[in-house]
């Protein structure tokens, strides 16, 4: 949507006539801007001279009731957008009548609190003689970016899980087969194994529908397939319940360290061990959850983080709200995640909701 702004001496003498209609106009014109959820903004870049609505104010956190510049504009923009956003809409105006452009890029506001999407249509202002202000609507489409985002991590998630179940089978498969004395014990044995894989799959299904889980019940679930006698996996705890977002992020927390441990670790060797323990510390308010594998040699620190390693970080750090490290020592791994208390029953991570507008003001 794009409006056009005249000096009355520029405007051809039939358009003179429509001004009778013009408050009709404009105030079906900031209906239409109010129910879309558009700001719109006008300004000169060579004279920094700029006009913004009240949608554009908030969303921007700029005062209500002060000038805006042009600098102050493109100041609440992204770091990493802000000159790429100055430079379009100068070479916009440069560009002449006519001229437009689409944009999108962030913005985080006068003091950097805060990270949202906006998408920009601007053109110049159309009528004789040389193009000077430059006018455009701006949208917020964070909600957009994110589920764009959202999509990608579960396609990434799904490929690599896959990758990971076949290599989970494989890496099952050979454990049975170093302990089967029969075809027969084989065939038992990684058919348990399998069972058990595919529960712990149903239950990661089940906490996305919303069930409420324990702790203990999704790592056992996790971690049966893997165990190969009764002490290969031990599991210590008090009782703690998790609601459906927490027990996704601790399923799939729980499936990368044990796929790595059996592809790579503890678990890859005949007289590796796994021990997970946790306890709430109430004074902290805080679960810790020590992930510790033993019966290895020394295991060296990743040269790089893969996806495994990001989706780890993601999980602990941004679903969970906590943190999670890893200590490589002579005997085995030791991975420790802290989670606060108060994020264990919560559900998605948080993503700011936009302004709410009510008769055209915030």
């Amino acid at each position: 949507m794009h409006i056009t702004h005249e000096r009355p001496e520029e405007a051809h003498p039939a358009e003179r006539t429509r001004t009778v209609s013009e408050p009709y106009t404009l105030c079906t014109l900031m209906q239409v801007l109010d129910a879309a959820d558009i700001g719109l903004w006008d300004c000169n870049p060579a004279s920094g001279e700029m006009y913004c609505d009240d949608r554009i104010r908030v969303l921007w956190g700029l005062p209500l009731d002060q000038p805006v510049t042009f600098e102050q504009f493109c100041a609440a923009v992204h770091r990493e957008d802000r000159e790429r956003l100055r430079n379009a809409i100068v070479e916009t105006a440069e560009r002449g009548t006519g001229a437009h452009r689409r944009l999108e890029y962030r913005i985080v506001g006068m003091h950097g609190r805060f990270e949202r999407w906006i998408a920009t249509d601007g053109c110049t202002r159309v009528g004789s003689g040389p193009a000077v202000r430059v006018i455009g609507t701006v949208r917020d489409i964070s909600w957009r970016k994110a589920n764009e985002l959202h999509q990608s991590l579960i396609r990434q998630e799904l490929e690599h899980r896959i990758k990971n179940i076949f290599a989970v089978m494989s890496a099952m498969i050979g454990l049975a087969a170093r302990n089967a004395r029969t075809p027969e014990q084989l065939v038992a044995a990684t058919t348990d194994r399998l069972q058990a894989l595919q529960r712990a799959h149903s239950l990661l299904i089940d906490s996305v529908a919303g069930s409420t889980l324990s702790l203990s019940q999704v790592l056992d679930t996790q971690l049966a397939p893997l165990a190969i006698s009764p002490h290969t996996v031990t599991l210590s705890g008090e009782e703690v319940l998790l609601g459906p977002a927490p027990a996704l992020s601790m399923s799939l927390i729980a499936h990368e360290l044990a796929t790595n441990a059996l592809k790579h670790g503890s678990l890859a060797h005949p007289a590796g061990r796994l021990h997970v323990a946790w306890r709430v510390m109430p004074a902290s308010g805080v679960l810790e959850l020590r992930w510790k594998e033993t019966g290895e040699s020394q295991r060296p620190a990743p040269p790089k983080r893969g996806f495994g390693s990001e989706l780890l970080s993601l999980c602990a750090r941004l679903d969970l709200g906590g943190d999670i490290t890893f200590e490589y020592a002579t005997d085995g791994l030791l991975v420790t995640i802290t989670v606060p208390i108060a994020r264990l029953g919560a559900g998605r991570a948080h993503i700011p909701a936009p302004p709410t507008w009510e008769n055209g003001h915030a």
